[in-house]
């Protein structure tokens, strides 16, 4: 056990050494968002705008690169547990839009962590919330796109969807509850 944690720094710089590879030997594009040299981990909402802009415009002409480039940064920050998670999954859902970014963010999240806290333990929930809102966050260019009716009916839905499980469950429980009380009186 002892020996096996000096492994640890050895993994993280090959890690690191990994996705700052895979950053900075982009296949060549030319476009609007040409430089990769913005290309990093976001941080906030300006910086998660960038790196969509870029990544997105990128994907038209190399989608595998930008998959594995996404796959690869978002496992290096789940396995060594380093924030900012969430700022992945927006990007995700920015860069790739809803289904392929959520089945990228549930795979590459299920990864370190093993299958049953994807299912288990609602984080689908969750991960569905950040690349939906990643989608709709690529979308809004000025504040006036916020209040449209397709953006509102958006986010009415994801507000739903994130009430949902806890309706579910606390009905399960109502109704678990419901039977035992029936045992009691049928005992009594």
């Amino acid at each position: 056990m002892g020996a096996s944690v000096l492994f640890i720094p050895v993994f993280f710089a090959l890690g690191s050494l990994g996705v700052y590879t895979l950053s900075v030997n982009f296949p060549e594009h030319t476009g609007v968002h040409s430089n990769s040299s913005d290309l990093k981990f976001p941080t906030n909402l300006d910086e998660l705008q960038s790196v969509a802009n870029f990544l997105h415009e990128y994907k038209n002409d190399h989608s595998s690169y930008v998959l594995v480039l996404l796959s690869c940064a978002y496992l290096y920050k789940q396995t060594f547990a380093i924030p900012g998670s969430v700022f992945m999954n927006l990007l995700a859902g920015a860069t790739l839009r809803t289904l392929v970014g959520l089945i990228m963010s549930a795979v590459v999240f299920a990864e370190p962590t093993g299958w049953c806290s994807v299912w288990t333990m609602g984080q689908m929930p969750y991960i569905f919330i950040c690349v939906q809102t990643g989608c709709i966050l690529s979308e809004i260019k000025s504040l006036d796109d916020i209040f449209t009716l397709w953006t509102m009916a958006k986010l009415c839905g994801i507000a739903v969807v994130s009430l949902l499980p806890g309706f579910l469950i606390k009905k399960h429980r109502a109704k678990q509850k419901g039977v035992a009380n029936l045992v009691i009186i049928m005992i009594l």
